[in-house]
This record gives structure tokens, sequence and C-alpha cells, in this order.
């Protein structure tokens, strides 16, 4: 039988409280009469509706990774960190390379700009030829070099001077090239 609110205490009681069994009148009497009982009820409300609801062992394993994932985020893994160092490793050799071969291009170029374990590399391969295979062999600029002639007799009153006769020099063959001493104080007749 329906009675009086047992909070308001001025209407007639129409509903219970699931939790206490209080008689209440209205949702305002109902959440008034005890937040005590009325937020257990909701929490035992959720928790009941959440276990209702178990997760199968994928679901699990996949919000496991999800949440791994978000503690990470914006963490590096060691792989990608060690990727990151060889690119900028890579990245500063390179710009070391291009300054040194600007220098070389410019003829400032010297020993003293190399690394400690270039300038070794560096020893290592002129010890072993690598270096003079890889280079041309020297010619000195007069063995190509032209000469140019003039007639001086026709000089004389002209306004506009006679153009050069050049000739190339043959360039001496091989073969009719003096054989080349064998050390730099070696000269014919002189053995050392």
């Amino acid at each position: 039988m329906p009675g009086l609110c047992g909070v308001c205490v001025k209407a007639t009681a129409s509903y219970t409280c699931p939790r206490c069994q209080l008689n209440y009148c209205s949702l305002a009497c109902y959440k008034g009469h005890s937040t005590r009982c009325t937020e257990s009820f909701y929490e035992d409300q959720v928790r009941v509706e959440l276990q209702s609801h178990r997760a199968t062992e994928e679901e699990r394993k996949k919000l496991e990774r999800v949440v791994a994932e978000l503690s990470n985020l914006g963490v590096a893994s060691p792989e990608e960190e060690e990727e990151e160092e060889e690119l900028e490793a890579e990245e500063k050799a390179e710009e070391r390379l291009m300054a040194l071969v600007a220098k070389a291009e410019r003829g400032e170029l010297n020993f003293e700009d190399l690394t400690e374990e270039e300038a070794r590399c560096f020893h290592s391969e002129l010890k072993r030829g690598v270096l003079g295979q890889s280079l041309t062999a020297w010619e000195p600029w007069w063995v190509n070099a032209s000469i140019v002639s003039l007639d001086l007799d026709s000089l004389d009153d002209d306004d506009t001077p006679p153009a050069p006769s050049t000739t190339t020099l043959p360039t001496p063959s091989a073969s009719s090239r003096a054989p080349k001493p064998a050390h730099l104080c070696c000269t014919p007749g002189r053995e050392a």
C-alpha cells in the first residue's frame, strides 16, 4: 500500500528505493533521500553491466596492445633510434665529404683537413699503390705545347697584324724517349 513520501513527507509515495526500500514520490526525492544509497545503486548497476559483457581472450589482447601503444606514444623503439642515428651519421659523413670535395676543387684541401682515420686510410692506400693506379700519368705542359711563328717583316706598316701560324711539335713516341732512371739520383752513366 502506498503511503506518504519518506523524503518530503508531503506527497503520496508512488515508488520504492531498490536499495533501502524507502518510499518516495518523485525523482528529486529519490536523488535527495541518500546520496550514498543512490551512488552505490548506480555503481552496482554499472558493475553488473560490465560483468555481463566479458571480453574474449582476443579482445583482451587487442585492448592490451592498444593500451601499450598509447603508453609508449612518443617514445621511439630501440630499432627506430638506431635507424635514426645511422641516417644522421650518413648525412654528416656525406656533408663532410661534400665539403672536402669543394675544398679540393678550389685547391685548398690539405692533409690536415683529414681525420686521423682518413689519414691512416690515405697512407695505407698510398703504400699499396691503389692511389697511383687511379691517377693518370702526368705529362709536362711543354710536351704538347704549340709554337707560334710570326712573320716580322709583315709587321711594317699594316694596321692589321697577320694571323699567326701555329705548329704543334710532334710528341715523342714511347720508343724515342729515353728510358726512365730507376732512381731519382740515377742518370745515364751514373748508378746508385
